[in-house]
């Protein structure tokens, strides 16, 4: 054998080796999870909880364990939020798969409720237009998701986490009146639709002049579901609108965003009666605020608190919405960017939790 060209490059042959290393270690790991996951023991028989209290965390590579599972169940939390990737290419997507797969199991297992929320990669910098291209394929992932969802037992599932940021709102309200049906046809859990609450479509349509009414807006539009999902903003702009937003301050620069903020008390209950209108259960789908850079621009907050401040976010917010909203699902438990494991703001949601 020739060692020369290893003698010669020898920072590249030390990564080759590194890489190969991680790929047979990563290899072995699947196979032993995928072993495990298989043959796991858990119950299909579904449980729908009374009210819901959750926690959404993203799927690979971002992981929780079975440990995690049990911490959160001691922190009252009822529900685990979980959104496969439908738009990953093989073999990633058999990857995800087999990841979430294992969590519905030790999820179930423990006695948690399971909501399936698949999700597109994108964000908010992708076009939506892009995606209709794909969507007939994304809409097959999907009902495949559903297909996996009925065969374990899952209490809830969304067609798609964040439709309108995903599709444009109007076009999401569209799809889903499309693929609804289908996935009644297969899914005999409760479906709930899940919105960002943020997208272009909001600012210049005509029918909507405040965040209250484009909030008000989705509910209206998801009468068809078993509930409704809304993505509650904490500090996803500048450091006056949040203060605005939780009633800190009634500052509001009008000069430079004409497009009127609410409140979170003024959402909340416009909301909760819009849902109680049209008989539908509504939750909070998704709500953080980070305390650290989020990798891969994942998060998109421009305001950054410390851990107690976080806590003290959490506090207020909580006390806002439990009261008028039927179950909260937070961001996120070990996410980078928010995660509240082993934080003060874990204690805070333990402790608000337990009096639902």
């Amino acid at each position: 054998m020739d060692l020369g060209f290893f003698k010669k490059h020898k920072i590249l042959s030390v990564f080759l080796a590194l890489f190969c290393i991680f790929i047979l270690g990563s290899s072995v790991f699947l196979l032993i999870k995928f072993v495990s996951v298989s043959i796991m023991d858990f119950p299909t028989e579904r449980h729908y909880v009374t009210y819901m209290k959750g926690v959404w965390e993203p799927s690979t590579p971002f992981l929780i364990t079975a440990d995690d599972i049990i911490q959160m169940k001691d922190d009252n939390i009822n529900t685990l939020s979980l959104g496969p990737m439908v738009s990953l290419p093989f073999p990633l997507s058999n990857m995800d798969e087999l990841t979430i797969t294992g969590l519905i199991k030790e999820a179930k297992k423990q006695g948690m409720a399971v909501h399936i929320a698949p999700q597109i990669m994108g964000g908010f910098d992708v076009d939506p237009e892009t995606l209709y291209p794909n969507l007939e394929q994304y809409t097959t992932n999907i009902l495949h998701w559903a297909e996996l969802s009925e065969e374990y037992g899952v209490e809830y599932f969304s067609p798609l986490n964040e439709a309108d940021l995903a599709l444009h709102r109007n076009k999401a309200i569209e799809w889903h009146a499309e693929i609804l049906p289908k996935i009644r046809e297969i899914y005999s859990g409760k479906v709930i639709a899940k919105w960002s609450c943020w997208d272009d479509d909001d600012s210049i349509d005509n029918s909507v002049n405040n965040e209250t009414e484009a909030y008000v807006y989705r509910v209206r539009a998801s009468g068809d579901f078993d509930g409704v999902m809304l993505d509650i903003p904490l500090a996803s702009q500048e450091e006056w609108q949040y203060k605005y937003f939780l009633d800190i301050s009634e500052e509001w620069d009008r000069e430079n965003d004409p497009w009127r903020p609410s409140s979170l008390e003024e959402i909340i209950i416009a909301t909760s009666q819009a849902s109680e209108e049209i008989g539908i259960p509504i939750y909070v789908g998704e709500f953080h605020v980070e305390t650290t850079e989020a990798p891969f621009g994942l998060t998109s907050d421009k305001v950054i608190f410390t851990q107690t401040e976080q806590a003290e976010i959490y506090g207020k917010f909580l006390d806002i919405v439990m009261p008028h909203y039927d179950g909260v699902i937070h961001c996120f438990w070990i996410f980078p960017g928010g995660g509240i494991k082993n934080t003060p703001a874990e204690h805070v949601v333990k402790e608000k939790f337990g009096k639902y």
